[in-house]
């Protein structure tokens, strides 16, 4: 029996000292800068309706603030192996952890087609 490992996995999660919680997700395959940025960023506008709100961009780091379901949320681009996810509204955490597990899901190809229960718990 052949397990095979996802392509896209929370790699670890981290909290800064204000609190806000962090997910690191990699592609185990991503070849090329900004590969994995831009099939992450594809699959949460097909399957979320996510759009772009923002951008701040660092020496060291890029941070992309996306909205998609009722959640915005930041993505940092400061490795070129591994993406941080972070919701930016603290009372919104529950919320995109489930998002997060249904992003995993999606860009693993192991989602149903409709995923409207998503969304903040406001």
């Amino acid at each position: 029996m052949t397990i095979s490992t996802p392509r896209w996995s929370i790699i670890g999660t981290s909290t800064n000292d204000h609190g806000v919680k962090f997910f690191t997700v990699a592609c185990r395959d991503a070849t090329e800068d900004d590969a994995d940025y831009n099939e992450l960023m594809s699959v949460l506008k097909r399957h979320f309706g996510a759009v772009e709100t923002g951008e701040l961009a660092g020496p060291y780091s890029v941070h992309k603030y996306v909205s998609a379901n009722g959640l915005t949320f930041g993505i940092i681009l400061d490795s070129p192996d591994w993406l941080d996810l972070y919701s930016r509204d603290q009372r919104d955490v529950a919320g995109f952890e489930r998002l997060v597990t249904q992003l995993l899901e999606a860009l693993n190809q192991r989602i149903a087609p409709n995923i409207s229960d998503v969304g903040s718990s406001k």
